[in-house]
């Protein structure tokens, strides 16, 4: 009698624990899905206690809470990063009319006098880096902006395109005695792009190839089933590695250099971001590369 008293007892016992694991399995799978509609659909609004587990409801609560602390914290960045913006835009243009007008006076006060001509090609100088650093700081605020929209998308040819932009930097690349090379396709290479980005981003790297080069500069603009592979390269003394971070803002391996602001690079990430296009920068068995991968 108390045998099966004690049977019974531990089957009551059993069940109960069994619908106990199946109730909260239950609920746990719907509160995976329910947070994944919520993250799916970009909805923050409370989700519901559907059970009468306190433990359950509170750990609900709390998800709830976290969620909507992250959003708010979203938009909290979000607001810093457009005031940030803003500030550089206005900056910007408070600052170019002065220096506009400063350019524009120096060349009228220069005088045969060695040493004054020498102190205003000082100063002429210094008002064209500030100028050029202004102009990259407000380009580089317009570019990362949420509300910036490049020019309606176009099809391009990418070799006419990269020819056309290398063909303004050869005379330069002559004067500091260094070679440059084209290598692409021979026939027509199309893409659905934005000529105004597409550009802005050639013009900065081929700029900071000028600056930095150790000679031995390439354009390697390789064909493959699924993409396209732009890869700019040139020699470099630096150990072979991951050098990302020279997209952030303002981040340079040798700030002893003249002119080195760190802003050129953070453009073309920006501009590359904005076309979907993936971008990286490596060095490799002596050559530094800058690798930009266009999908089909």
């Amino acid at each position: 009698m108390i045998k099966n008293l004690l049977l019974c007892l531990l089957l009551v016992t059993s069940l109960y624990y069994f619908y106990r694991y199946k109730s909260l399995k239950l609920n746990i799978n719907g509160l995976v899905e329910l947070l994944k509609n919520k993250i799916k659909r970009d909805n923050y609004s409370k989700m519901p206690d559907n059970t009468n587990n306190k433990i359950f409801n509170e750990l609900v609560n709390n998800i709830d809470d976290l969620i909507i602390e992250n959003k708010n914290l979203e938009i909290k960045k979000e607001r810093v990063s457009k005031e940030y913006r803003d500030l550089l835009a206005d900056l910007s243009h408070d600052l170019r009319t002065p220096l506009t007008s400063i350019l524009g006076y120096i060349p009228l006060i220069k005088t045969d006098d060695e040493k004054s001509k020498g102190y205003l090609d000082t100063i002429n100088g210094k008002a064209e880096y500030l100028n050029n650093l202004i102009e990259n700081f407000y380009e580089l605020s317009l570019i990362s902006s949420t509300t910036y929209e490049a020019e309606k998308l176009e099809y391009i040819d990418l070799n006419e395109l990269v020819y056309a932009i290398a063909f303004e930097y050869y005379d330069s690349f002559i004067k500091n005695n260094q070679n440059f090379k084209i290598n692409a396709p021979e026939s027509k290479l199309e893409i659905l792009s934005s000529k105004e980005l597409l550009s802005k981003a050639m013009h900065n790297i081929l700029g900071n190839l000028l600056k930095y080069s150790e000679g031995n500069n390439e354009i390697n603009i390789l064909e493959e089933d699924k993409k396209i592979k732009i890869i700019v390269s040139n020699d470099t003394s630096l150990e072979d590695g991951d050098y990302n971070f020279l997209f952030e803002r303002s981040r340079v391996i040798d700030r002893s250099r003249k002119n080195s602001t760190g802003i050129g690079l953070a453009i073309v990430k920006a501009a590359f971001d904005k076309l979907k296009y993936e971008s990286s920068i490596y060095c490799k068995n002596g050559r530094f590369n800058i690798e930009i991968e266009i999908k089909k």
